[in-house]
């Protein structure tokens, strides 16, 4: 395709001159039915045709540097995991430039579904408080309580500390609740919005459901633990007797 585009500019060069003399030497011109004489048209079209490939390469470079921008720009992405008795949100910039000024808002309706004033505390903060992210780097923010069992933690609003029960229905409530999150960064002094929405079971099963080469490998590398283990054995009780031997 590309050559096909060189070639088709190439017998436009070409094609041009030949073109401008056709013009030039109309009738309508060497009989001065039309105002000017033919070099002055020589001079108009010289003129016209610059104008335009100057446009058409003031357009080509408008879109180069714009692909070099959505090439090098960072860019968000989300996901949850559970990170020791918490469920937790990753914000990783995937992208290859500094992410600055995330600003992000999550949903009402979630928040008041969370019963660690902590966590629902912090969360609420986020929309005034950016975070600054470099390529490859995480930003975790804790979710919610995902270990079953009655905890006590401090509440920000009342300064006291209340007791959180986490039990089977509230936890199947948070993962099974819709998450929307809402907001903007900045990213090579350009602006762009965030509009995530999506569940904590979305990723938590996904994640229960894949399989690693360990996973399909165990059951060998038990077996071969387990022949490690018989021949431990015979090698003490070989030295075992060999002891008894020497002394």
């Amino acid at each position: 395709m590309n050559i096909l585009k060189i070639l088709g500019l190439a017998l436009l060069f070409l094609v041009v001159p030949i073109g401008l003399n056709f013009i030039i030497r109309l009738p309508v011109l060497e009989a001065g039915q039309i105002i000017g004489e033919p070099k002055d048209w020589l001079m108009f079209w010289g003129a016209y045709i610059s104008s335009v490939a100057t446009s058409i390469m003031v357009y080509l470079t408008y879109r180069i540097i714009k692909q070099n921008d959505e090439a090098r720009k960072g860019e968000i992405a989300m996901r949850v995991v559970r990170i020791g008795a918490s469920y937790c949100l990753e914000i990783i910039n995937v992208g290859n430039s500094s992410i600055y000024d995330i600003c992000l808002k999550i949903n009402r309706e979630f928040l008041e579904k969370l019963n660690n004033p902590l966590n629902r505390y912090n969360l609420k903060k986020l929309e005034a408080s950016p975070i600054v992210l470099k390529p490859n780097e995480i930003a975790v923010l804790r979710i919610a309580n995902c270990l079953k069992g009655t905890y006590t933690g401090f509440n920000p609003d009342t300064n006291n500390w209340d007791k959180i029960k986490v039990d089977d229905d509230y936890i199947n409530e948070i993962k099974n609740s819709p998450i929307s999150v809402l907001g903007v960064y900045k990213t090579i002094n350009q602006q762009f919005a965030i509009n995530k929405q999506f569940k904590i079971s979305d990723f938590i099963l996904e994640f229960a459901n894949q399989r690693t080469v360990f996973d399909d490998e165990l059951p060998e590398i038990k077996d071969h633990l387990s022949e490690i283990k018989d021949e431990l054995g015979k090698i003490c009780d070989l030295a075992k007797e060999q002891w008894k031997k020497v002394n």
